[in-house]
């Protein structure tokens, strides 16, 4: 008559079997583990350029209304202000750089900028990095800038170990046509006669404060801010463009119906428009 309980013969057997099997699974769990670390890493990313570009598919009568950190501040995130690129420029996304102004309006030119975030989750571990800034594998994002590109944002991956991206790391890019554009355009009458300018005038920020650059080609009917000897870009966003048709360096002047317009760029290379004079037709009724 047999006892209850396993012989010493089956309990081995059984100890066998289960390490076969756990040698079995354990690749399997291995690669799901990875494989969502990979997930949680990418899904990172794409937050992390929202987060520096905004969201293009957010719109409002017609016109893009996010721009992210680069909207709002008028430059990538620099933590240092140095203009070189370090670890801690993603540091930008959570907390205001001290070199950065907070949220504030411009009364001349009637536009907002500075920091306004947090634009990513500012959870912070004890060890002071945040979780928001991590991979999948607990690792830093690390921000660089290879050539044509305006700002690449990587992890090491799985191996933790630089390499290519697309292969063993994974890399999310964010283009100089995704953050700037240089304007172009035509001066016109109510009538849709082309108009001399003296110079055209745009607003923009930079660290949260208002600068502008003025285009002066004295007599021309077309401007713009990209020629062969220089280019000037601006930074995506709600901007302010003024006109000066009268030859008297006051830009965008109301009793002389001054084109004084804001304007959404979206992204580049160019942004096109057409600044009209109001109520002054040389060429007829319209």
């Amino acid at each position: 008559m047999r006892k209850n309980g396993f012989t010493l013969v089956e309990a081995i057997v059984v100890i066998a079997i289960l390490l076969i099997l756990g040698g079995l699974l354990t690749p399997i769990v291995s690669s799901q583990l990875q494989n969502k670390k990979i997930e949680v890493t990418e899904e990172k990313l794409k937050k992390i350029k929202k987060a520096i570009i905004g969201d293009p598919s957010v719109v409002q009568f017609g016109q893009r209304t996010d721009f992210g950190y680069v909207g709002d501040v008028g430059v990538l995130p620099d933590w240092n202000g140095n203009g070189s690129v370090d670890i801690v420029d993603l540091y930008s996304l959570v907390v205001r750089p001290p070199h950065v102004n907070p949220w504030n309006y411009d009364a001349t030119s009637g536009l907002w900028s500075g920091w306004r975030g947090p634009y990513l989750d500012p959870t912070q571990y004890p060890d002071g990095r945040y979780e928001s800034l991590l991979d999948g594998w607990g690792r830093d994002f690390i921000p660089e800038q290879p050539s044509g590109i305006a700002m690449r944002i990587r992890s090491y991956g799985p191996d933790g170990v630089s390499g290519t991206c697309g292969n063993d790391d994974i890399c999310i890019d964010i283009f100089y046509d995704e953050i700037q554009a240089f304007v172009q355009g035509n001066t016109w009458d109510e009538c849709g006669t082309g108009l001399a300018f003296s110079g055209i005038r745009v607003y923009y920020p930079r660290n949260g404060t208002i600068l502008n650059y003025t285009v002066n080609p004295a007599g021309a009917l077309f401007f713009t801010t990209c020629t062969t000897a220089t280019c000037r870009t601006f930074p995506i966003g709600v901007r302010k463009i003024m006109a000066d048709l009268n030859g008297n360096g006051v830009y965008g002047e109301a009793s002389a119906n001054e084109p004084n317009h804001f304007i959404v760029i979206s992204n580049g290379p160019a942004v096109s428009l057409n600044l009209k004079r109001l109520g002054n037709c040389t060429s007829g009724s319209p």
